[in-house]
């Protein structure tokens, strides 16, 4: 392992249109930069506006990737809006505030194996939590998955630490940038697992 001083890493928020040009998509890409070592961690998502092509809602969140095909079945309904199935459900935190607000999805969050367990992917995720891309009302998604059972495990546990909560039953993480929230009174430990 390298150790690195996380007071020498630079971070990079960019936001580009997505791909599919969909309109009110972006997609979002933040680097740590380290003077020597160059990027050290990553991370990658999506932003998107509520507007009104929600509609189109699902058939936008198809064209884009995978991940947000998978987040707009298993949370939402056909116009954007919280499916009934998850208001109030497992942890009970999550309800119809999922309605409002933009809607940001992390769908990559990678620090290379050299620089593991140094606090870099907890400061990426701060990075985008302090940006102008999560308003009060926005709620950032994430579906934490790794390869192997053990790194699954941490890949939860981080997220958690950093406030995220289930959504419903789902496999899906929630963040709330509003300190008022429900999910931010539950603790990590009292978290839904399925």
């Amino acid at each position: 392992m390298t150790t690195i001083a996380l007071d020498e890493l630079t971070f990079k928020v960019k936001t580009t249109p997505s791909l599919s040009k969909s309109p009110g998509f972006s997609a979002i890409l933040i680097k740590a930069e380290h003077p020597e070592h160059g990027c050290v961690g990553r991370l990658e998502g999506h932003q998107i506006l509520r507007d009104d092509r929600q509609d189109c809602f699902v058939e936008y969140m198809y064209q884009e990737t995978d991940e947000l095909a998978e987040l707009a079945n298993g949370v939402f309904d056909p116009y954007m809006d919280v499916s009934r199935r998850i208001v109030n459900r497992g942890n009970r935190c999550w309800g119809e505030e999922m309605d409002e607000g933009a809607i940001v999805c992390v769908h990559t969050l990678e620090v290379p194996e050299e620089f593991g367990n140094q606090g870099i992917a907890t400061r990426l995720l701060s990075e985008l939590m302090a940006s102008a891309l999560v308003a009060e009302d926005t709620i950032v998604y994430a579906w934490p998955t790794a390869a192997h059972v053990q790194a699954a495990h941490q890949v939860v546990n981080l997220f958690r630490n950093n406030g995220f909560r289930r959504v419903g039953r789902t496999v899906w993480f929630g963040y709330s940038p509003d300190p008022d929230h429900p999910s931010r009174s539950l603790p990590a430990a009292e978290d839904v697992d399925i």
